[in-house]
């Protein structure tokens, strides 16, 4: 019984690490892609978003198609093709997790209205142009942060 609980454990312990490493791996991928420079040239958001903004995720076929921001109650969704209004969110500013001498909006999901795996996500924006911004997707989990992809939204 003993072996068969260190067994257990020592998959369990193996897939863990094994979904880390692959965290990290794509995490060292978005940190070298293009983009990356563009979001280290960004500056926070001036004016802060108010209303709906476009989004685009590149190679994304998912019906997203933006954000919607309540600047006064400093809230927000996630807007679909379908009309659904999914994953909402608060917003604040701070430094970015990466990217620690950029101030940068961030979106936090972890609201109690969301599912356990979107309340590990937060993202950083920064605005690229007026009424242009570039915003990362991490993932926070285990006492990490990583980065898994980028999108933009726009006025």
């Amino acid at each position: 019984m003993v072996k068969i609980v260190l067994i257990i454990v020592a998959v369990l312990v193996v897939i863990f690490l094994l979904v880390l490493l692959g965290f990290e791996l794509r995490t060292m991928q978005v940190e070298r892609d293009a983009r990356q420079k563009q979001f280290a040239a960004g500056s926070l958001p001036s004016p802060l978003p108010d209303g709906f903004y476009t989004g685009v995720v590149n190679n994304y076929k998912g019906g997203w198609t933006g954000k919607t921001f309540d600047l006064a109650a400093q809230t927000g969704i996630n807007n679909f093709k379908d009309g659904n209004k999914l994953y909402p969110f608060k917003f604040y500013t701070g430094p970015g997790v990466r990217d620690k001498k950029i101030q940068t909006l961030k979106i936090d999901y972890n609201q109690p209205a969301n599912s356990w795996w979107i309340r590990h996500i937060v993202d950083e924006v920064v605005q690229t142009s007026p009424n242009h911004f570039l915003g990362k997707i991490h993932v926070r989990w285990a006492g990490l942060t990583f980065t898994i992809g980028y999108f933009t939204l726009a006025r």
